[in-house]
């Protein structure tokens, strides 16, 4: 006999989505009559014959706390202090997951976290699934110092700040988020089905489970052969930036390699920082260090930590290891372990040499349990911790990808994994909206992402159809942080940006109804991809979401709306507020403009009315404007009366 029992969204402390029918639903013995009442409301439904029922309640206004029960003819569930107010999804990858006691201003907001228990939260379980999943092993925590210190900094702040506006609704912040994941695991297959380029890496990782099931080992073979050839994509990749590099064959890796004109770096440390930028491509590293007579010829590992991403390493000019891509999706988190043969060690004076590949975002080395160290014996020797560096290419050309199906399992970055997972066991939740942060793990992909993100977008509401929030049936609110400034601040104008890109994807999907963009490359960290600052983003969330519910706020800062040549430059129009400005008072920056030639040059920008002028001596006539379009555009200063940045944009459409 199948118990009664109500899905752990429907746990103690709950909230339940105000002003809309509320989906509840759990299991019963199948054809058993199931009553769910809440707030003096009632409803009832049938268990079908697999012992499945969902009933909704009519629409219920704001407060409690309640209690909500569901009843058979033998037996009955309640639970307790539930609220109705305001449900948020809050998902993404880790600048949505990063949590509050990791967050600026974390520990003062956590001090006094059950100073309002009108906010609860609810964590999502990481769960990949090559399959949609129904169950959830989650429930409710009321705010209080124990269960604020792990959620959502981001979500945190948002929730504050509508509570500070609209505090007799309360607020209920699902946190559903993956650091490092992509877009694609977080869409249904039925949805990627319509994207060619990601669907033959799900249908790929379909075949395969389908054919194990069947042929273990002919499954096994077209892995083998998926990844050969994957592994000659690599490679020739891989040679084609080496040779544009040429320090192997200059002999960058020699013992006797002349080092006097590179520079220091500590290892372990990762870049972008203020000695290597934002450089995404070749690094090399190099360090002497003395081996007394005694170890000299005796067989060493040396300990290098981490490395991301990749590395090929040589001890005297001989290459005693290398982990790159084919190592698996997570290779940059790899220890690399490298076995030494005593006869490359020598008494005295030896040369340790790394040629990292940083692939995207962060670089560099992680450290590890051993440290940076030669281990003989059981005995380690730890290695100097200043090294010397020197830049080295620039990634040209995008890397192939890891395919999804070569994973002995589905992971988080498998398409539509993290759907399956952690969505899917939600629906048909009733939301007031989703709030999202994410394309740091696309940012390589800003074409795609044009496609997918809306499709994303589309698909969640499709799914959560019949619980979306609102009186007109419209569609499920849904805001999102732009990427934030990362990596160096940019040398020269028109300098090639994924991030401008992926940015610009992301304004394009405004496109679709009900959603909204909160822009924030004022406030990131040019040297970490995680900036501490989630206020800023959470609450400009909160401006989001209340300019939908029709309140009077200024949730944006000035937009282009239109362009036009003039004599001897280019005029930018602006939407802004109370007139645009200069946020800090000093002449704007961050403005390029361009002729035909496609040379871009940093302009002369000035302020006339609700427009921007630009000029430049060395662009006649100019017939393109960007604004913003860097890797970290932090240092741009055009705003309004509002104070919040104006958007990025560019009035071109050449290739990027």
């Amino acid at each position: 006999m199948t118990r009664l029992s109500l899905h752990a969204l429907f746990s103690d402390h709950a909230v339940l989505q105000r002003g809309t029918p509320i989906p509840v639903w759990g299991s019963a013995e199948p054809g058993s009559l199931v009553t769910v009442t809440c707030a003096g409301a009632s409803t009832a439904g049938t268990a079908d014959h697999a012992g499945k029922f969902l009933v909704r309640l009519p629409a219920l206004p704001a407060g409690g706390p309640h209690t909500l029960s569901a009843s058979t003819a033998h037996d009955t569930v309640t639970i307790s202090n539930v609220l109705i107010g305001d449900v948020f999804l809050c998902s993404g990858q880790s600048n949505m997951e990063w949590s509050l006691d990791l967050s600026a201003g974390g520990a003062e907001a956590i001090a006094v976290a059950a100073e309002d228990p009108a906010i609860r939260i609810l964590m999502v379980p990481k769960r990949p699934s090559l399959m949609p999943r129904t169950d959830l092993d989650a429930a409710w925590r009321v705010a209080a110092p124990a269960s604020a210190k792990g959620c959502s900094g981001v979500a945190w702040f948002a929730a504050k700040r509508l509570r500070r506006e609209r505090p007799d609704i309360p607020i209920g912040l699902i946190n559903c988020a993956w650091g490092g994941t992509p877009a694609e695991a977080w869409t249904s297959g039925r949805s990627l089905a319509l994207l060619p380029e990601i669907w033959a890496g799900l249908r790929n990782i379909r075949e395969l489970e389908r054919l194990k099931q069947r042929d273990p080992a002919a499954a096994a073979l077209q892995r083998d052969s998926l990844r050969r050839e994957t592994s000659l994509r690599f490679d020739a990749w891989h040679d084609d930036l080496c040779a544009a590099d040429g320090g192997e064959p200059a002999g960058l890796h020699r013992a006797d390699a002349d080092l006097s004109g590179w520079a220091d770096f500590p290892v372990p440390g990762f870049w972008p920082n203020k000695l290597i930028g934002g450089h995404d491509g070749i690094v090399w590293f190099a360090i002497d260090f003395e081996v007394s007579a005694e170890d000299a010829g005796r067989d060493a590992v040396l300990h290098l930590g981490s490395v991301d991403n990749e590395d090929t390493t040589w001890i005297n000019g001989e290459q005693v290891g290398r982990t790159d891509l084919m190592a698996g999706p997570f290779h940059w988190n790899l220890q690399r372990d490298y076995r030494v043969p005593g006869r490359l060690l020598r008494a005295g004076r030896n040369r340790l040499t790394v040629r990292v590949i940083d692939y995207g975002g962060r670089g560099g080395f992680g450290g590890g349990p051993q440290g940076v160290s030669f281990e003989r014996a059981g005995a380690l020797a730890t290695l100097p911790a200043v090294w010397r560096f020197k830049v080295g290419a620039a990634l040209q050309n995008q890397r192939p990808s890891w395919p999804s199906a070569l994973n002995e399992a589905v992971d988080q970055n498998s398409p539509a994994a993290l759907f399956n997972g952690m969505i899917a066991p939600l629906l048909p939740a009733a939301l007031a909206g989703v709030w999202w942060y994410q394309g740091e793990s696309n940012a390589d992909r800003a074409a795609a992402y044009r496609r997918l993100f809306p499709a994303m977008i589309q698909d969640w509401r499709a799914w959560f159809q019949a619980g979306a929030a609102g009186d007109d049936g419209g569609a499920l609110p849904f805001f999102w942080v732009q990427l934030t400034s990362f990596k160096a601040a940019p040398d020269s104008a028109g300098q090639a940006s994924t991030w401008a890109a992926l940015r610009e994807s992301q304004t394009a999907t405004l496109i679709l109804p009900a959603t909204g963009q909160a822009v924030i490359y004022d406030c990131g960290d040019a040297h970490d991809i995680h900036p501490t600052d989630k206020r800023t983003p959470g609450e400009r969330l909160a401006l989001l979401t209340l300019r939908e519910e029709g309140r009077t706020v200024i949730a944006n800062g000035p937009r282009v709306v239109g362009s036009e040549e003039i004599p001897e430059g280019l005029r930018l129009r602006w939407a802004a507020t109370g007139g645009l400005r200069s946020r800090d008072g000093q002449p704007l920056r961050l403005f390029a403009i361009a002729g035909s030639d496609h040379r871009w040059h940093w302009a002369d920008a000035q302020i006339d009315g609700d427009s921007v002028i630009l000029r430049h001596s060395a662009v006649s006539q100019p017939v393109a404007a960007r604004f913003a379009w860097a890797d970290n555009p932090m240092a741009a200063n055009l705003t309004d009366a509002s104070g919040l940045p104006a958007w990025p944009t560019r009035t071109d459409d050449w290739a990027i």
